[in-house]
């Protein structure tokens, strides 16, 4: 973000059209140092599950690149090749190569999805409502399958808010460019994980951090993510069989 904002007011102010997309917080501060509304400027916040902190995120790639001795070029959080509803975190090295499904791949999910790498400020957002600071809102439709089950799209199913009169004249615009279908709005924001007041870490942060610090994050992950056991693995690997026969 450094050096956006000034950026966008300077080309708001000479006249051009600005589309903004990040997380409610990004666009809040877009807002905040503009001070003002721009007729020619758009919002879009994304439903946002949190960020990981930056330092962490560094160190695992560093650890991913120990192993396979090449440097990583992309890390895709959410590789939809099995489809939207399996997504799975692929790394990209530059020979081209990738790996998904392995303890690696998986062991940055494990941490984003026990929040004890998430910032301490997203544990606590205040811009996790219905409530949105963007013109429009932009999300996964997590559970389409149940309320909508002939929207389902392979590739994924976007949840799309029109929060403002600017952000419903931008969807009508785009109406024969893009397939829209009007729902429920008690079914589209029932997920109960949509927008959670609180999120508290599975693993205890300071010891997580205190550790980390001291013996490295090899040596962290081997501690509080260790790899599964042959046996869970065995039965996971059976599972597999029996939910693709």
């Amino acid at each position: 973000m450094e050096g956006i904002h000034r950026e966008i007011k300077h080309k708001l102010d000479a006249g051009k059209y600005i589309a903004f997309t990040g997380t409610p917080c990004q666009v809040a501060s877009i807002y905040g140092f503009l001070g003002r509304e721009y007729e020619n400027l758009l919002t879009c916040d994304l439903i946002c599950d949190g960020v990981a902190n930056p330092a962490v995120f560094s160190q695992y790639i560093t650890y991913i690149e120990r192993i396979f001795k090449k440097k990583v070029t992309c890390i895709n959080m959410k590789d939809k090749t099995q489809g939207w509803l399996k997504p799975k975190l692929r790394v990209t090295f530059e020979d081209h190569t990738s790996l998904t499904d392995t303890y690696e791949t998986k062991l940055w999910a494990r941490m984003c999805g026990s929040k004890v790498v998430m910032r301490t400020c997203c544990l606590n957002c205040k811009f996790s409502s219905p409530n949105r600071v963007g013109d429009i809102t932009l999300g996964d439709y997590w559970k389409v399958q149940q309320h909508y089950p002939g929207l389902i799209n392979p590739m994924g199913t976007s949840l799309v808010l029109a929060n403002t009169d600017k952000g419903k004249k931008m969807l009508e615009m785009l109406k024969d460019s893009l397939q829209i279908y009007p729902v429920e709005a008690a079914k589209a924001l029932s997920h109960p994980n949509l927008f959670p007041a609180k999120k508290i870490p599975a693993i205890n942060t300071d010891e997580f951090y205190q550790y980390l610090s001291n013996r490295g994050f090899a040596a962290c992950s081997a501690k509080f993510f260790p790899r599964p056991s042959v046996v869970y693995r065995i039965r996971h690997f059976i599972k597999r069989l029996l939910i693709n026969a």
